[in-house]
């Protein structure tokens, strides 16, 4: 008989510490594969199967994410992968206008991120390079563990055969003011921890520009 082992928390760890006590509890189950999946998406019946397949075939693959698509258009795309730049800001591979059917059969492909939101890791590369950083909390933490995966060595691959549709946002909304601190705190602390001293100099400049403009824009449409 199937079994989940449900396991609580008297406390919101957040997403990394969170996500951390289950890919722990996994490891000390003995389990070879650690999914992590938002709670606000649906997936395919056959979303898992790819990902392990790809998993055991490529062996120096450090994480394995799904094609996520948007769901309340199934058809498009929302995120496969993703470039960072010099300053690890990154860009998604595609569109929002790029169709699932126009990528699904195209076979795995390597990315910089890979994103939380569908992330598959074996049990030998989280033994070599652990979970989520906790002080991230929420927010780039995705980020954080795909430039750590990379300065080990691995290599980060989409699988787009495999599946998913996003809610976006559900569990904190778009217009709130927790994923807007997270988003800039976060941005920031990845910068402190991965840039040289002269890069980081260069993206603070630019990024407090457009903090502020951007709210300023917010304290004149009233959600202060």
């Amino acid at each position: 008989m199937r079994r989940v082992e449900l396991i609580s928390s008297a406390e919101n760890l957040g997403f990394c510490a969170g996500n951390n006590v289950g890919m722990e509890f996994a490891h000390r189950a003995g389990a070879e594969y650690f999914l992590i999946l938002n709670n606000d998406t649906i997936v395919e019946p056959n979303f898992l199967e790819p990902l392990i397949e790809a998993a055991q075939s490529l062996p120096n693959v450090g994480l394995l994410g799904s094609a996520i698509c948007f769901y309340n258009d199934r058809e498009k795309v929302s995120w496969a992968g993703g470039k960072f730049n010099c300053f690890l800001e990154y860009k998604g591979c595609y569109d929002d206008d790029t169709l699932i059917a126009d990528i699904a059969n195209i076979g795995a492909y390597p990315t910089d991120c890979v994103l939380g939101c569908s992330t598959l890791i074996s049990r030998r590369v989280f033994e070599a390079v652990g979970g989520y950083d906790e002080d991230f909390f929420l927010w780039s933490e995705d980020w954080d563990l795909s430039v750590r995966i990379r300065k080990n060595g691995y290599q980060m691959i989409i699988v787009p055969s495999s599946v998913i549709y996003h809610k976006i946002s559900k569990s904190l909304g778009l217009m709130h003011a927790l994923p807007y601190y997270y988003s800039t705190r976060n941005r920031l602390l990845l910068k402190k921890k991965h840039l040289p001293w002269h890069l980081r100099m260069l993206f603070y400049l630019w990024f407090a520009s457009t903090r502020l403009i951007r709210y300023s824009q917010f304290f004149l449409q009233g959600p202060f």
